[in-house]
C-alpha cells in the first residue's frame, strides 16, 4: 500500500514540477482543454465580471467490504465485535448542478446543488440474512465566493470562502429486517445532508506552459453547530495536486493525487443504536483516504457545440485509514460537461 502511494505521488509530482519550470514567460490561455481543472476539482477558476458558467456532474461511488484502520476485515470479524447488523456494500450516485457568475472585478460566486441516490446492502443474524436499504433526496447546497489574489503571466491564485446550506435530508428512513414492516431511521452514511451551516474555505494555485497545466488546491468543511438531531458530522480537509498534459488542441489527459481527512461524528443519532450497526456508531465514521484520479478533458472547438467542455475522471484508491469497522471505497467515476457564456 505504501509503495503504491509513493509511486502515484511521485508520478504526479514529477509532472507538476516540469510545468512551472517551463512557465516563466508564458501567458495564460483559456482556449485550451487543460485550462480548466479536472471535473472532480471544485471552484478551480474565477470568471470576469458578467461571465456565466453552467456545469453538470454525475458521480458514482462504490464501496465494498469493511476496513478497520488500514486493514480489510470480514463481516464475520465485525459480528465478532458485537454488532448485530453489518453493512457490506454501498453505491452512491449523484446528479449535481453548478452555476458560477462573475460578480465584479476579481470576485466570482458559485453555487452547487446535488441530488443523491444511496443504496446499501447489510447482513444480520450472524450473516444468515441480508437486506437492502435505499434513500434519495437533495444534498446540501454549497455557495462559495472566490476572490482573485493575483494573475501574473502564467501563474494565478485565488482564495474562497463559502457556506454549506442544510438543504439535504437527515431523517431518511427505510424498511429493515429489524423494523419490518415499518420504516426506521437510516445510519449517517445513508443520509443526504449534514443538517448544519458549514464554513467552506478554499485556496487555489495554478500555472501553465505550452505543454500543460498544473494546479494545487486545499479545501475545508468546518462544522460550527449541532443539527436538529443533536449531532455534528466531523470536519473535513481536502487537498489535491493535479497535472494535465495537452495531447492536442481539443484533448488533455489529467492525473491527480487527492487526499481527504474527516473526523468522527461527535454524538449518536437518538434513533439509532451505536452498538447494533457500525454505520450507526459515531466512533466508526472518521478516517482518511488517498486516491489517484485519472481523467480526460475535451474542448469542442467547432460546430454548434463549440466551446462546450466534456470531462471524465476515474478515482483509484491507493490508501485508506478508517475508524472502523467502516465501508471501504472501491472506486469513483465522475463525468459531466460545462458551458461558458461570455467567456474570455
Amino acid at each position: 500500500m505504501v509503495r503504491k502511494t509513493v509511486t502515484a505521488v511521485c508520478a504526479v509530482v514529477c509532472l507538476s514540477i516540469a510545468v512551472p519550470l517551463a512557465a516563466q514567460d508564458y501567458e495564460w490561455s483559456w482556449d485550451r482543454p487543460d485550462a480548466v481543472a479536472p471535473l472532480g476539482v471544485y471552484d478551480d477558476h474565477t470568471l470576469e465580471p458578467g461571465q456565466f458558467m453552467w456545469t453538470y456532474r454525475y458521480h458514482r461511488e462504490s464501496f465494498d467490504g469493511l476496513r478497520f484502520g488500514e486493514d480489510l476485515i470480514s463481516a464475520d470479524d465485525a459480528f465478532g465485535l458485537g454488532f448485530n447488523t453489518v453493512p457490506v456494500e454501498m453505491r452512491n450516485q449523484a446528479h449535481e448542478f453548478e452555476v458560477r457568475f462573475g460578480l465584479a472585478d476579481r470576485l466570482t460566486v458559485s453555487a452547487q446543488l446535488p441530488y443523491w441516490f444511496r443504496e446499501s446492502f447489510s447482513l444480520t443474524d450472524g450473516g444468515q440474512t441480508g437486506f437492502a436499504s435505499e434513500s434519495q433526496d437533495l444534498g446540501d447546497t454549497r455557495v462559495n465566493f472566490l476572490y482573485d489574489l493575483f494573475e501574473v503571466g502564467s501563474y494565478r491564485a485565488h482564495a474562497g470562502l463559502g457556506v454549506s446550506l442544510p438543504s439535504g435530508e437527515l431523517d431518511d428512513k427505510d424498511v429493515t429486517v429489524a423494523s419490518f414492516p415499518n420504516e426506521e431511521q437510516l445510519p449517517f452514511n445513508m443520509q443526504t445532508g449534514a443538517g448544519t451551516w458549514d464554513i467552506l474555505p478554499t485556496l487555489n494555485l495554478v500555472t501553465q506552459n505550452e505543454h500543460g497545466t498544473v494546479g494545487l488546491q486545499g479545501k475545508g468543511v468546518i462544522r460550527v453547530h449541532d443539527n436538529n438531531r443533536d449531532y455534528t458530522l466531523g470536519d473535513r480537509f481536502m487537498g489535491t495536486l493535479w497535472a494535465q498534459y495537452r495531447i492536442s488542441d481539443w484533448v488533455a489527459a489529467s492525473a491527480r493525487v487527492n487526499f481527504e481527512s474527516w473526523g468522527d461524528v461527535d454524538a449518536p443519532d437518538p434513533d439509532l443504536d451505536p452498538g447494533d450497526n457500525p454505520a450507526a456508531n459515531p466512533l466508526s465514521t472518521g478516517g482518511s483516504r488517498t486516491t489517484l484520479p485519472l481523467g480526460l478533458n475535451v474542448l469542442l472547438r467547432e460546430g454548434p457545440l463549440s466551446g462546450l467542455r466534456m470531462y471524465l475522471e476515474w478515482h483509484y484508491v491507493i490508501s485508506e485509514d478508517l475508524n472502523g469497522p467502516q465501508l471501504s471505497q472501491d472506486d469513483t467515476l465522475v463525468l459531466g460537461w460545462q458551458v461558458n457564456f461570455g467567456y474570455r
